[in-house]
């Protein structure tokens, strides 16, 4: 919205310092207005609006106060800021479908595990006694393991937690390391399913970033140091480096991307194409609007695939569980029929 709205005012040759002292009055988060109120202060004392940006780099990312400069340095602020508002609205958009996808699998298991430990806790206390009759041999082999399961979770319920808690710290600072990160990030992107909708989301991301800085007329060379330090994979980023190293040696564009093995014929198509016709930019952003494309795609056939075979899994632990409860009582009724 702070874009947006920049871009607008900007657009109708307001003095930027007032634009800045309105937007830092209508800004909804807090921080947000105080930042912008920092940065008027700056540019009423003369400082560069490219270089105050650049001391709030958790607010104002890399890509973001680069392409305020370009834009600044051509003349064309207000362009600018509207394609990185175009820019966030579309990866705020892909991130939206990844959290939709994800969210009916994430809840399902939410709610298992939800039905397990009442059946534990609750319910399987409340039956174990009657169950106690039957003699633990003649217990159906389900209803045993149940009873087994909820003894042993009972029994060591702090320890359990203190080894997942543990477990979780120690994957965070595991992941903290640069080379696990580095690992973790190239392996990711074979997992079966999901590793190609990853790897797509991050190639969409590079693209759109990429075209938007070739666009602004940021130099090709450039361009690539920037969106390669931008945080989407870092073995993709490692790759773009790879390439970046082989421009500066003298290598195409389109040559150096293909030698690095990791980007898809279309986009070394395009990116050839561009070289030729000089117009890199609007190529690379056809491409990251096909790369969206693709997300959508691929999520709603994912979403089509896991949703029906979460709900028979969770569907199908419950009928379990509940037989294991129940096939008792049902076995000593027909006992006492006969």
């Amino acid at each position: 919205m702070f874009t947006n709205q920049l871009s607008a005012m900007i657009s109708a040759n307001l003095p930027l310092a007032r634009i800045l002292d309105g937007l830092s009055k209508e800004a909804l988060n807090r921080h947000l207005s105080n930042i912008i109120r920092n940065l008027k202060r700056d540019v009423e004392r003369g400082v560069d609006f490219g270089l105050a940006i650049a001391q709030y780099p958790k607010v104002f990312d890399a890509l973001y106060v680069n392409m305020v400069k370009a834009g600044m340095a051509t003349g064309h602020l207000d362009r600018t800021l509207k394609q990185l508002t175009i820019y966030m609205e579309k990866t705020a958009a892909t991130r939206g479908k990844l959290r939709t996808a994800l969210t009916y699998p994430f809840f399902m298991i939410c709610f298992l595990s939800f039905v397990f430990f009442v059946m534990v806790f609750k319910i399987l206390p409340m039956f174990e006694n009657m169950f106690a009759s039957f003699g633990e041999r003649l217990l159906p082999l389900p209803t045993r393991i149940m009873l087994v399961t909820g003894h042993i979770i009972s029994d060591n319920l702090y320890l359990i937690i203190i080894t997942l808690l543990l477990a979780f710290i120690l994957g965070v600072l595991i992941l903290k390391i640069n080379r696990t990160k580095f690992l973790w990030d190239k392996y990711k992107l074979k997992i079966p399913l999901i590793g190609g909708l990853i790897k797509k989301t991050a190639l969409g991301k590079f693209l759109r970033a990429f075209s938007l800085l070739t666009q602004s007329e940021v130099h090709i060379l450039e361009s690539l140091k920037l969106v390669s330090s931008t945080g989407y994979n870092r073995f993709m980023e490692f790759k773009i480096n790879q390439a970046t190293d082989m421009i500066e040696r003298g290598s195409s564009v389109a040559a150096a991307f293909q030698r690095t093995g990791f980007f898809p014929d279309i986009i070394i198509q395009m990116i050839s194409s561009g070289e030729k016709t000089g117009n890199l930019g609007d190529l690379m952003e056809n491409a990251a609007n096909f790369y969206d494309d693709q997300v959508e795609e691929t999520t709603k056939s994912l979403l089509s695939l896991i949703n029906p075979l979460i709900t028979i899994v969770v569907g199908g632990s419950v009928g379990l569980m509940m037989i294991a409860i129940f096939l008792p009582i049902f076995e000593m009724g027909s006992a006492v029929r006969g």
